[in-house]
């Protein structure tokens, strides 16, 4: 069997055991500069530097690319997922809106940015920060450049699209991958709504968010969604980030039925995920058996001939 044991971030992790195998999610210590964070960091860098046949699951640097909204859609971008017979897997058209843009003056330049970036109103502005500062999950929909102007730049503009106030959940954990549906924002329109609506975007996706902008009894039809696409874009997401354990959200457009990644974040919650403990166990089992091998084939066995010669 495995054994589990929660290491104290404080303490050298030397003095905690014999490990084979360290998970973690440090994405607050990846996104804060403060120097308490920042030796964290380097408590565990130092030892992984150390300890060559320990693995860790996910590589920092692999993680740090998950924290940066623009970043994250450049990835689903690369994503896209375009079969003949299938529906596609799309990005939402978006667009960065940099600190210098805060008069009202200057959103006129924005809405030129919009307009050669496919984004139309509504969008959802969101802070360029994806992970652990209070404002991360605060989003705004808004439906005019009057809205804009009331935000604080810089932003993430993500073209909002209709979806039945539905949302699939993609937990990946490894080779494996498991799905949920969730609450989401109800439909919406251009001239629907006077004034922009602020949230928080855990108060709308959770199994039991009971929102205003939720639509109530939306999960009792939720469309059917082609788990082969979701296999397919599992496998082209994990490819481009080198990540094995994050979470995907899928949307399907209402008038088109064609499918939009939405957001990726690393290590979700897995609440979606039946038998959580046994999932994980495999994952575990399977990446100390394969990081093993791979060690003793690569660093091992050139010492051995090495000596033997």
């Amino acid at each position: 069997g495995l054994d589990l044991v929660l290491l104290d971030e404080t303490r050298p992790i030397e003095e905690q055991g014999e490990f084979q195998l360290i998970v973690h999610k440090l994405t607050s210590e990846l996104s804060d500069a403060s120097e308490d964070r920042h030796n964290v960091l380097q408590r565990l860098q130092q030892y992984l530097s150390q300890h060559p046949q320990v693995q860790v699951v996910d590589p920092l640097e692999r993680v740090q690319q998950l924290l940066d909204r623009p970043t994250v859609c450049r990835i689903m971008q690369k994503c896209e997922v375009r079969q003949p017979g299938h529906l596609p897997v799309l990005n939402p058209s978006f667009l960065v809106v940099p600190e210098q843009m805060q008069s009202v003056e200057q959103c006129t330049a924005v809405q030129e940015a919009m307009r050669a970036s496919g984004v139309t109103f509504p969008v959802i502005a969101k802070q360029l920060q994806a992970h652990s500062v209070e404002s991360a999950h605060r989003m705004a929909l808004c439906f005019s450049l009057r809205h804009l102007a009331e935000l604080k730049p810089p932003l993430l503009l993500q073209q909002f699209i209709n979806h039945s106030a539905v949302l699939l959940k993609v937990f990946i954990i490894g080779d494996e991958f498991y799905t949920e549906y969730r609450p989401s924002i109800r439909n919406l329109s251009e001239d629907c709504e006077p004034a922009a609506i602020h949230f928080d975007s855990h108060q709308v996706s959770k199994p039991t968010s009971a929102s205003d902008l939720n639509t109530v009894g939306a999960l009792e039809n939720p469309p059917v969604i082609d788990q082969a696409v979701i296999r397919v874009l599992v496998d082209r997401l994990r490819a481009e980030t080198q990540l094995n354990l994050f979470g995907v959200d899928v949307i399907m457009e209402d008038e088109t039925n064609k499918l939009y990644v939405i957001d990726i974040n690393y290590f979700p919650g897995y609440a979606g995920v039946d038998n959580l403990p046994l999932a994980m166990t495999r994952f575990h089992w399977a990446h100390i058996i394969i990081f093993a091998l791979f060690f003793i084939l690569f660093f091992l066995t050139p010492v051995v001939l090495v000596l033997g010669s």
